[in-house]
């Protein structure tokens, strides 16, 4: 409850920007500084973007953040087109972080870090925290959702999110499905995707020809 009370204000701060067009890009624990009150306050805009800007002066290809706190989108260099989302992925990176003791992903450099980021799984909540109440998981897990539309639209609706959860009331965020999961994985992963598709049609071929 303490975790998701103080994201909950984190995110409350982020809206602000969020409602004034900007994106922070660079959300992090050491840029949420704590006041005697334990109230957070959010700091360091020096990669905050305005997105009604006509003037772009990021590099479409620039990776700009915190590795282990971006999103896959920026990882991938996608920086000049990230929105609240973006910001959105990283409180989900903090809350994980909060709640398991840990970052949600690992790698022995950047690069594999950035990897991880952009294909890797996370350890679910579940196993990492055994007990966690199910609602709080699943808003962490909307958070970190790969594709940016599948996740809140902006601090603020993750924000509500936590207040309700934190008040006993219902939450707006569903479990994903194994066949949505499965998909989603499909449109990460064409490549391999494609080569256990064709591993299927091998193996089933010839059972069936052995059959006959």
């Amino acid at each position: 409850r303490e975790a998701a009370t103080i994201l909950a204000q984190v995110a409350e701060g982020v809206q602000a920007a969020h409602a004034q067009g900007m994106v922070h890009r660079d959300l992090k624990p050491h840029n949420v500084l704590l006041s005697e009150g334990v109230e957070p306050k959010v700091t360091d805009f020096g990669l905050a973007k305005k997105l009604a800007s006509q003037q772009e002066l990021t590099r479409t290809d620039a990776v700009m953040g915190t590795p282990a706190y971006m999103s896959p989108e920026q990882a991938q260099g996608g920086t000049k087109f990230v929105g609240p989302t973006a910001d959105v992925w990283s409180l989900g990176v903090m809350l994980y972080e909060m709640l398991a003791g840990e970052k949600p992903f690992r790698g022995e450099d950047t690069w594999s870090l950035l990897g991880q980021v952009m294909k890797g799984e996370t350890v679910p909540l579940a196993k990492k925290v055994p007990g966690l109440p199910r609602d709080l998981r699943l808003i962490v897990e909307k958070c970190l959702r790969k594709e940016p539309v599948d996740r809140y639209e902006d601090a603020g609706h993750l924000a509500a999110d936590l207040r309700a959860w934190l008040d006993g009331r219902a939450v707006s965020v569903r479990p994903v499905g194994y066949l949505e999961s499965g998909w989603k994985w499909v449109r990460r992963n064409p490549s391999w995707a494609t080569l256990l598709a064709l591993l299927v049609l091998t193996l089933v071929g010839g059972a069936a020809v052995s059959l006959y």
